[in-house]
């Protein structure tokens, strides 16, 4: 016997509403509160490397971008900001998370287009 979990039909139309209100709002939220960071040279050509391998699902060069901000820390050749931003999407990396930081990675990149 199958069950099937229904509601009266006064319900549906306010519960289609409520998802649709709750969802623009969640999207509005995350579009409002999402970090906006200028990349200097150095940093945009680390955010390419990263989106390359963010694409081809590369946790070798997940490891070999990691490192590369390390040293370019060192030397002072990236800012707190745009770290903060590489190790968020590095973190949804390691965590197998390819399309999350992959979307990361390109809206950092659509970021620095001037329009």
């Amino acid at each position: 016997m199958k069950t099937v979990l229904s509601f009266p039909s006064r319900f549906k139309p306010w519960i289609v509403l409520m998802l649709v209100l709750l969802s623009v709002g969640v999207v509005s939220v995350y579009w409002l509160s999402r970090p906006t960071v200028k990349l200097e040279r150095t940093e945009y050509d680390i955010a390419i490397a990263l989106y390359r391998v963010c694409n081809s699902r590369s946790k070798p060069g997940v490891d070999q971008i990691e490192t590369l901000l390390e040293r370019s820390g060192e030397a002072h050749a990236v800012g707190d900001d745009s770290r903060a931003v590489f190790m968020s999407i590095i973190e949804q990396a390691r965590a197998e998370k390819w399309r999350v930081a992959l979307h990361d990675c390109r809206q950092l990149l659509e970021d620095q287009v001037q329009r």
